[in-house]
């Protein structure tokens, strides 16, 4: 465990692109997943629970990794 930490510093400080994309992507499915969670799993007994839209989480891992954290990196280091 302790050479793990100095590894993804260093990472983390040599490629904040990759970092950035990263850690944005996950904050935007986490958001989406807990959005879906809540909206759909905690209903009154009465109702069934609907499934969670795997398929759009997916779609928001593609575009929160790949479209929104380069354009939002890209205008926050102008």
């Amino acid at each position: 465990m302790s050479r793990i930490v100095p590894v993804a510093q260093r990472f983390f400080r040599k490629y904040p692109f990759i970092t950035n994309s990263v850690v944005y992507g996950s904050l935007y499915v986490g958001a989406e997943y807990s959005q879906q969670y809540v909206s759909k799993r905690w209903k009154p007994l009465s109702e069934e629970p609907e499934p969670i839209d795997y398929a759009t989480i997916g779609r928001y891992a593609v575009m929160g990794t790949t479209i929104y954290a380069p354009s939002l990196y890209v205008c926050i280091h102008l």
